[in-house]
């Protein structure tokens, strides 16, 4: 008799204990998705210093005796819709620019040969992390002759950068870590249109 009352108590506490431990995960399981969020939240921290380089090179002949540099390109912060505009060093073609962390879309870059101007509708994407110095890579270009139908192409790599030489360049980024955030376009290859104030004929502007 004493031994089946064992039993049944023991039963007993198997049975109440079911629902305690579902009852303890259920207000676990909540925690950790919160906690997940917050840590996807921490990526929103201070700017970073975003830096890149380009190379132009510029395929055929070109009539014009201007080389061809690029002035600006245009990124777009994904989570806000914030639009930037990237302005290039004319003379190093270089650029560094601070931009919040979070996901860019490259949506235009423009390129001068002297008094002529032409643009491209290039799409790329690339992430940018709350680091001191985000290096998106050396940009090479390759630009055709001027013609009715002039395309671009993008590449990009590592570009074997003198650092300490960047540095010296921009002191605000000295002493700072770096790291890699290479574009990634969806085609790397796009035309470029004639932009005002070049000869106004229609057929070489994008609409």
């Amino acid at each position: 008799m004493f031994s089946f009352h064992l039993t049944m108590c023991g039963n007993r506490w198997k049975l109440w204990t079911v629902p305690l431990i579902i009852a303890v995960y259920g207000l676990l399981l909540p925690s950790c998705a919160t906690v997940e969020g917050q840590a996807e939240m921490s990526e929103e921290g201070e700017p970073s210093i975003v830096f890149g380089r380009i190379e132009v090179n510029e395929i055929g002949p070109n009539p014009r005796q201007f080389p061809a540099r690029v002035r600006f390109v245009d990124v777009v912060h994904v989570p806000t819709q914030d639009w930037t505009r990237i302005k290039i060093n004319p003379t190093s073609q270089t650029f560094a620019v601070s931009l919040s962390p979070g996901r860019y879309e490259m949506t235009r870059l423009q390129v001068t040969e002297g008094p002529f101007t032409a643009q491209s509708y290039l799409s790329g994407t690339f992430n940018i992390a709350a680091n001191d110095v985000t290096y998106l890579g050396t940009w090479q270009l390759n630009v055709d002759t001027p013609r009715t139908q002039r395309m671009i192409t993008f590449d990009v790599s590592d570009g074997s950068l003198n650092w300490d030489e960047v540095f010296e360049n921009y002191p605000a980024m000295k002493g700072k870590s770096v790291v890699n955030a290479f574009p990634k376009l969806v085609e790397n290859q796009a035309r470029l249109y004639a932009v005002a104030p070049n000869p106004k004929l229609k057929y070489f502007y994008r609409q």
